[in-house]
């Protein structure tokens, strides 16, 4: 807190000295708050300045009831862009496939959520291949999303998890977060204004 307040403070000397004016080389400004905090200001800030960002992974819209998402799954299968595996001996869901640099083709399941009939969140989970690791997979995944949306806006380490972080976009109402664990890497996308509802109504 003293170290936020000293820097507001030669921040303003600095301004009222008409410092900068001309210069080439200015100081950055650190903010030295955790991560998390500053995760939870960005997310607000985003979701305040109205831009909206609703399409996620295979173009799916936040908003979609569970008959448009199943509708539209049905499209997307008549495309083959997602096709029907079974699970269990019972269980029959849709993946897709993902393209890795190093691992090749990987399945991924992919589960959808609702608030009111209306999806703010996709979670997918890429099948681990058993001569990889959800590491390596969470590397070569976040490689490709640098090439789509640039750098990672925020990287959190994971606790007991050294080789693994959370690795989160911020696109307007849009958050996208890479992350694994031991077992698994999970892609999600959600909305940060329904997400936000879902909380309230707990």
């Amino acid at each position: 807190m003293k170290n936020n307040i000293l820097l507001l403070f030669i921040s303003l000397i600095f301004i009222s000295c008409g410092g900068g004016a001309g210069e080439t080389a200015k100081e950055e400004v650190v903010d030295d708050r955790p991560l998390e905090v500053q995760l939870a200001e960005r997310i607000k800030e985003e979701m305040e300045n109205g831009e909206r960002n609703d399409t996620c992974i295979l173009d799916h819209v936040f908003g979609m009831s569970r008959m448009d998402v199943v509708r539209y799954k049905n499209k997307l299968v008549k495309k083959k862009k997602v096709y029907g595996v079974f699970k269990t001996k019972n269980t029959r869901v849709f993946v897709y496939d993902l393209k890795l640099p190093k691992d090749g083709k990987l399945r991924v399941y992919f589960d959808t959520f609702y608030y009111e009939d209306e999806l703010y969140r996709i979670e997918c989970l890429p099948k681990i291949p058993k001569n990889s690791s959800p590491e390596s997979v969470l590397e070569q995944t976040v490689s490709l999303f640098k090439k789509k949306y640039g750098p990672a806006d925020f990287v959190i380490p994971i606790e007991e998890q050294e080789e693994c972080a959370r690795y989160i976009w911020v696109k307007g109402n849009q958050q996208i977060e890479l992350k694994c664990d031991d077992k698994e890497m999970m892609i999600s996308y959600t909305d940060s204004i329904r997400e936000l509802k879902t909380l309230e109504d707990l």
